[in-house]
């Protein structure tokens, strides 16, 4: 089954969590924000925990910050 991407996709990519598990991804700056993606991909740079859809990471911060420190929990 492929999966539908749009760009109101709550998705992103990771090398630490499984395939198609949910992780809550929280915004360290402050804001209390917090989203609950999809892993659909995987991430080929060893120094990035977690690429997240624009539409995810706009949840969490602007687009123009590009990296923000974030905590992340698996909850499915």
């Amino acid at each position: 089954i492929e999966d539908c991407y749009t760009e109101y996709s709550l998705v992103g990519a990771s090398r630490d969590f499984p395939r198609y598990s949910l992780v809550e991804v929280c915004s360290l700056n402050g804001s209390l924000k917090c989203v609950v993606v999809k892993i659909t991909d995987w991430v080929e740079n060893p120094d990035v925990v977690i690429d997240l859809s624009s539409y995810a990471f706009s949840q969490l911060s602007d687009l123009g910050r590009g990296l923000i420190q974030v905590s992340i929990k698996q909850v499915k």
